[in-house]
């Protein structure tokens, strides 16, 4: 009765080898896969870390256009300011009284939205609240005169005066404009 156990040691020495070399592949391959989820890892971070830098560039931009358009609008808006100003210079040397009380109330209105503006420097938001106070005393003076069929409204006052409010206006033009193109070379 040898025969039985020798068949079986037999057999009991392969399959010792067979799960031996079981058990090293099966590390082999354990370890391969953890070596490659650990690359995986390293891929996500790398691209989360990408992405994060795109997000960021991506804000930048859309800030940088923001303030170019931010720009643009208030050098349209100061432009739109001067051109008022200068319709009511006309008006008053015109004597077209009606045309310059409608550009002196347009006028108001307008230098009056810009004091607000994010973009106005700090001296720039005394001389525009100048302005439209200004513009009121003239625009009371242009409807005291126009209604009293004056011939000569405009005083030797308001000339300076609207002289004055174009001068600022054309230095804040001049520095918008300044900015807007800076802002436009970053295109």
């Amino acid at each position: 009765m040898e025969w039985p156990f020798e068949i079986g040691s037999r057999y009991g020495n392969l399959a010792s080898v067979v799960s031996l070399i079981v058990a090293v592949v099966g590390f082999g391959v354990t370890l391969w896969k953890v070596r490659g989820s650990r690359i995986a890892a390293e891929q996500a971070r790398d691209l989360a870390r990408e992405s994060q830098r795109a997000a960021v560039r991506a804000q930048q931009e859309a800030r940088e256009a923001v303030a170019r358009v931010s720009s643009r609008l208030l050098y349209n808006r100061i432009t739109s300011a001067i051109r008022l100003v200068r319709e009511l210079r006309q008006a008053c040397r015109q004597q077209q009284w009606e045309r310059a009380i409608d550009r002196c109330e347009e006028a108001r209105i307008h230098i009056g939205s810009l004091v607000e503006d994010a973009l106005i420097r700090e001296e720039e938001k005394n001389a525009l609240g100048a302005a439209v106070d200004d513009l009121k005393l003239i625009l009371g003076e242009i409807e005291a005169g126009a209604y009293s069929n004056a011939k000569s409204v405009t005083t030797k006052r308001m000339r300076p005066c609207l002289d004055d409010m174009l001068g600022a206006l054309s230095r804040m033009d001049g520095r918008v404009r300044s900015a807007a193109l800076e802002l436009g070379h970053g295109e």
